[in-house]
Parts: structure tokens; C-alpha cells; sequence
């Protein structure tokens, strides 16, 4: 009973700190957001299927997996596709991480383990801000961790089914997130250690059927990677760290550095992630860990097989950063959390045993007030400190979305004109979904004309050749507002209806639809 009411104790907190003021922290809506929302309303739409999301060549580098993108498509059908229902499917997917966290832990380390571990996660800063934001790297720590699960299950039951479901999983986990390419690494790591010590019962063929089980699972995207590698490892390519000048073991040694600093001294400094340059722990767990690190090197009370997992899966999910061309990385290294609270829970569980035999009277008080401070100190560093970071609003794209909020408002009453740039933008796409309104592409000089306007005509320009056209047409038309978008700076234009012109002749056209060919490739 004390254990299923901790549980939910545990998810419910992870489920606040994940969905509390959702609608408005973080602000705004980043590029990447936007376009992973664009994938998930085709596929709930049904106008796309995708096995691996292709973008146009020249960036194909975006090119990425798309497990994430049909769960938040799920998300979709049943609330409408929104920031926040966007937001959501992070959300979920984090505070799931959480229970499937409490669950493994307890089969290995026991139930108090697994309840402390599960809390610790449940209020990290450094996971709790990956779960609001709405990308793909949420689903890598879950899938980790219910791969991990369903191998332990196999070393357990040694049945056909275990095997068949460790490898489905195993499989499905290449659809998520590149990082997910150290978890079978990690786990033949610790098979490796579990057959030098001794398996009772020979599973060689429990382990060629989980193989072909994940083979099968994997097998349509291995084929495309065949067929298209440099769409495949495009992403891979451009933010390994052979991209970095000059590269070699200097520049690999710095990164590992700062990765396997960035829990206590020095995090990731984008502000999207992290409050720049902090720690991803706070002070409470990152000592926790510390001494729990020393239990685990210690060997105390712990088999090998788990020993060398904890550290394994601690370790390994670090080397997506450590070869990358921006270390630390908050995103690319949350595969590591899971076992950081793992090995921060025992370190508590150790000390709070400690107290107990010098204050019998103690009890769980001690665990109780630890994790209470760490939630405190999380929340006031998440809530407090870095959602109200100045820079936030621009590394969100606050301000644009407040942009095209306004712009599909004018949408609703007037005739709105874009420039390909701002029509084509993810967040404009996105923003979109919800049928406000509607605006049109600036693509020629007949944009500029009307023979009976019903509504008048707003200009969304933002290049000098786009404003010079609006501006040589239409002297007396107003400026309604000026904006900044993916660095380029622009004005917004009304011409009222009885001032349109109905026709230009042959030079006009020439010069503006000149002017409109500048303006769309600059």
C-alpha cells in the first residue's frame, strides 16, 4: 500500500512539474517545435506516413527519425494541434519516463531505490526542461529505459516471449533519437558481464530470436539508410565533432571534459536547455551522486552486472555530446539521467541508513527532507530563475510568434500578402493549424492589384526590394508594424481597398515583378 501510494505521489509530481503553467513557460515557439508539430498534423491528418522525415536538400540535415512525431500525432486526435498540446506530448512522454524509471529501479535495487530514483528524476531541472519543450529527444531516456527493462525481464524469465518483446523494443528504439544508438552498446556491455559470471541456463537462441526480432523492426529504416546515407547521417555529419577545426584528440579530450563536468560545475550553455552554463544537477542530488558513485566503485552490496550497468549507462549516453561540436549538451546527453538518479538514490539510501543507526529515532525523515529541498531548489531554478532569463523570449522566438499571431489576426479581416520567407516559416505553418486565417504568398506583381477589392490589403515584407515595391506602388500606404525574423528585419503595409490599383501597365509589372525576384532570394 506504502508503495503504490508513493508511486503515485511521485508521478503526480513529476506530472506538475512538467505541465504546470505549460501554456506559458517556456515562451513562444522554437523553429525545430514547430516543424516536428508540422510532421505530427500531416501524420494525424493522414497526409504523410513517414519512415524516416526527409527534408529538401538543402537541408537535409534536419533530416531525422519520426517515432516522436506519430505519438504526438496521437496527442493530436484528441486535442487540437496547439503550442501547448505540442508542449504536452513531451509532457507525457516525460512524466512516463518517470514511472517506467520507479518500475526498473525497483526490480533492481528494490522499492525504496526505485521511489527515490523516480523522485529525483521527477523534479530534474535538467529533465523536467526537455519535457516541456516539444522535441524528439524527450522519448530517448523512455526508450532507454524500457529496453533496459525488457532485458532484464529476458535474463529473468529466459522465455521466447521475453526474447521477442526485448527485441521489438530494442528495435523501435531507432526510430527516436540518434543517442539511442549507445543503448545496444550499453546493454552488450553488461551481457558481456553477465555471461563471464555465469548464466545457469544456456539463451543463445533466446538471443538470436531477440536479434531477429529487432532486425525486423529495424529492417525498413537500415534499408533506408542504405538506400539514402546521406540523408540518414546528415544530422549525424553535421554535428559531429569532425566538423570541428581543428579536430583530434585535444578537441575529443576537452569534450569529454566538459561533459563529465557539466552535472557539477558547467552545463549546457544554450538557453533553450539550461540556465546557461549551470550545472544540470542541483547541489542536493549532484552530492548525492557523488557518494553514490563512490558505492558503486566501491562495490558495496551491488553484483557486477548492475555495477557495470549503472556505469555503463551513465557513461556511454555522455559520448553523443563528447564527439560533438557543442559540449555539453543537454539534449544529446539526457539518456544519462536515468542512471545519474539511480546512483544518486543509492547514495541517499546509503546516508539515510547511516542516520538511521546513529538516530534510531530518525526513520525516513532524512530522505523525506532531501528530496523536499531538491524539488524546491528545482522548482524555484526552473520557474523562478530560468524561465524569467531575459533571453528566453528570443531563444524561443517569442516575439515572432507574437508576429504571426497578429499577422493571421489581420488574416480574419484583410487581405494578407507574405514574402516566401515569412510564408514558408515552421512557426507560421504551425500557428496556422488552427483556421484563424489565411494569407497568400507574395510570388508576382499581380499581388499588388485588384479590379474590385472586397478587403483590404496587408503586405508582410522582409527584404528592402519587397518594401521599395509596396513603397513605389502605394506611397500613402501604412505602416502597421516592423518585425525581426530569422535575422532579417521588415515592415508590415496596409493599403485600403478604394486605394488599390486595378491594373499596371507593361513597365510596372517589369520593375515590380523585378523587385519581387529580388526580394524572394535575398
Amino acid at each position: 500500500m506504502w508503495s503504490l501510494a508513493g508511486l503515485t505521489l511521485v508521478v503526480a509530481l513529476a506530472v506538475l512539474y512538467r505541465t504546470y503553467a505549460l501554456d506559458r513557460i517556456p515562451p513562444g515557439l522554437f523553429g525545430d517545435e514547430a516543424a516536428d508539430g508540422l510532421v505530427a498534423a500531416d501524420i494525424r491528418a493522414g497526409r504523410s506516413w513517414p519512415l524516416f522525415i526527409e527534408e529538401p536538400a538543402t537541408i537535409k540535415w534536419s533530416s531525422r527519425e519520426p517515432l516522436y512525431h506519430y505519438l504526438t500525432a496521437g496527442v493530436f486526435a484528441v486535442v487540437a494541434p496547439s503550442v501547448w498540446s505540442l508542449r504536452l506530448s513531451s509532457a507525457v512522454l516525460g512524466s512516463a519516463t518517470v514511472l517506467a524509471l520507479a518500475l526498473l529501479a525497483r526490480r533492481l535495487f528494490g522499492t525504496r531505490i526505485g521511489l527515490i530514483a523516480a523522485a529525483l528524476l521527477a523534479v530534474s531541472r535538467w529533465h523536467v526542461t526537455i519535457s516541456r519543450i516539444g522535441l524528439r529527444a524527450i522519448i530517448e531516456p523512455l526508450l532507454l529505459i524500457v529496453v533496459v527493462h525488457a532485458f532484464v525481464i529476458l535474463l529473468e524469465r529466459r522465455t521466447r516471449a521475453a526474447a521477442a518483446a526485448f527485441g521489438l523494443l530494442l528495435g523501435l528504439g531507432f526510430y527516436s533519437y540518434p543517442s539511442y544508438w549507445i543503448v545496444p552498446l550499453a546493454l552488450l556491455l553488461v551481457l558481456g558481464v553477465a555471461l563471464r559470471t555465469g548464466i545457469p541456463q544456456p539463451m543463445t537462441p533466446l538471443w538470436v530470436a531477440a536479434g531477429l526480432c529487432a532486425l525486423i523492426v529495424a529492417a525498413p529504416l537500415l534499408g533506408y539508410a542504405a538506400a539514402k546515407p546521406d540523408y540518414f547521417f546528415a544530422r549525424a555529419a553535421r554535428t559531429a565533432g569532425v566538423t570541428a577545426t581543428p579536430y583530434g584528440p585535444p578537441f575529443l579530450l576537452d569534450n569529454a571534459q566538459r561533459v563529465l563536468l557539466m552535472l557539477h560545475f558547467r552545463g549546457d550553455n544554450n538557453p533553450r536547455h539550461n540556465i546557461p552554463g549551470a550545472p544540470q544537477l542541483d547541489p542536493i542530488t549532484g552530492a548525492l551522486f557523488v557518494v553514490g558513485l563512490f558505492l558503486v566503485l566501491r562495490t558495496s552490496g551491488l553484483d557486477l552486472e548492475r555495477r557495470v550497468g549503472l556505469l555503463a549507462f551513465w557513461l556511454l549516453p555522455l559520448v553523443p555530446s563528447a564527439v560533438s561540436d557543442s559540449a555539453p549538451h543537454a539534449l544529446r546527453t539526457l539518456g544519462a539521467a536515468p542512471a545519474v538518479c539511480v546512483i544518486a538514490a543509492l547514495g541517499l539510501d546509503r546516508l539515510a541508513g547511516a542516520a538511521a543507526r546513529r538516530f534510531a529515532s530518525a526513520g525516513p525523515a532524512p530522505i523525506a527532507v532531501l528530496l523536499i529541498a531538491a524539488g524546491v531548489l528545482n522548482w524555484h531554478a526552473y520557474f523562478d530563475q530560468w524561465a524569467q532569463r531575459p533571453e528566453l523570449a528570443a531563444a524561443f522566438n517569442t516575439d515572432a510568434v507574437r508576429f504571426f499571431d497578429m499577422a493571421l489576426d489581420l488574416a480574419t479581416r484583410d487581405d494578407v500578402y507574405a514574402s516566401t520567407t515569412v510564408d514558408q516559416s515552421p512557426q507560421r505553418r504551425f500557428l496556422s493549424l488552427r483556421g484563424e486565417g489565411s494569407w497568400h504568398r507574395i510570388d508576382g506583381a499581380q499581388v499588388f492589384t485588384d479590379s474590385a477589392p472586397a478587403r483590404d490589403r496587408v503586405f508582410i515584407c522582409d527584404t528592402p526590394a519587397l518594401e521599395v515595391a509596396v513603397e513605389e506602388l502605394y506611397p500613402h500606404a501604412e505602416v502597421i508594424a516592423h518585425f525581426a525574423h530569422d535575422g532579417r528585419h521588415g515592415s508590415v503595409y496596409r493599403v485600403r481597398r478604394d486605394r488599390l490599383r486595378p491594373t499596371l501597365d507593361k513597365q510596372q509589372q517589369a520593375r515590380i515583378g523585378a523587385l519581387v525576384g529580388a526580394g524572394g532570394s535575398e
